[in-house]
């Protein structure tokens, strides 16, 4: 299949992993995702508020901003009328705020995959046995090695998304015209990182170790991005993003791996239909 084809089958079966948890009654693993977003929303909007002008008053004081002129108390528009900030600073000020705010929303992305990793092993495992009728019998140890496994997916795709992140920032800061084009190539990054988490748990359960994994989701990368980027679309929605991304995600990856490379045997496929 072409990389277009793979994009849009995976964003096909996102959307097809709607019907397919209501009909095969797996609606209820939507509560984990509802309470743990539920806390993450009330975090995040602390912490963007919070922690990010402490993090971003501390880069300005590193790079000797001359910004003790702003008056917090007053609006933006009084503050630019202020004589002593220049407008180049200004300009940094913007940048790096949204810059920041943009690295703590990522961050909270990863956070939502790693606690919801024992959850989206489960579903995983859950979904192919439904599909094709392989049973995984609940091994404990088993499933704690597939809890772990997305734990250190989730943390490398973390930092090698972080590092590709603040590089193509730092370009897009220097350089502004590239800036919209830095914002797309972001996106699509993010998107196929997010996939590859979802997708590595057919990896596990097929013995497939790290640099495997990587060459085969490497091969499938339009399904991979599709399916990520219905996740990153779906992970700005507050508390309803993350309820529904992330798993939906999951049964999708599920669902476009099998219609990539069948695994159903004709006899489960009639019981199917």
């Amino acid at each position: 299949m072409s990389l277009f084809s793979q994009f849009t089958l995976a964003i096909r079966h996102f959307f097809s992993s709607f019907s397919f948890i209501r009909k095969n009654k797996l609606g209820h693993y939507y509560l984990y995702p509802l309470i743990i977003g539920t806390i993450l929303f009330a975090t995040a909007v602390y912490g963007s508020s919070h922690y990010v002008n402490l993090l971003s008053d501390y880069i300005f004081d590193i790079l000797g901003l001359e910004l003790s002129s702003i008056d917090k108390s007053l609006g933006f528009w009084e503050n630019v009328k202020i004589g002593g900030l220049v407008i180049g600073e200004i300009v940094v000020f913007l940048i790096l705020k949204i810059s920041l705010i943009y690295l703590f929303f990522r961050a909270n992305k990863y956070i939502v995959l790693i606690l919801l990793s024992p959850v989206m092993a489960f579903l995983s495992e859950r979904t192919e046995e439904i599909i094709t009728g392989n049973s995984y019998p609940f091994v404990l140890k088993q499933f704690i090695k597939d809890i772990w496994r997305g734990i250190i997916v989730a943390t490398r795709n973390f930092v090698l998304e972080m590092s590709m992140t603040i590089v193509l920032l730092l370009i897009g800061l220097f350089l502004p015209i590239v800036s919209p084009f830095v914002s797309i190539l972001l996106f699509f990054i993010g998107a196929y990182f997010y996939g590859f988490s979802t997708f590595d748990y057919i990896n596990e359960r097929k013995h497939r170790g790290i640099k495997e994994s990587v060459r085969y989701l490497r091969t499938n990368k339009g399904a991979v991005i599709g399916n990520g980027s219905m996740l990153s679309l779906f992970m700005l929605i507050p508390i309803i993003g993350t309820i529904y991304g992330p798993l939906n995600a999951t049964v999708g990856a599920v669902l476009t791996d099998e219609s990539i490379n069948p695994n159903v045997t004709k006899e489960h496929k009639k019981s199917l239909s």
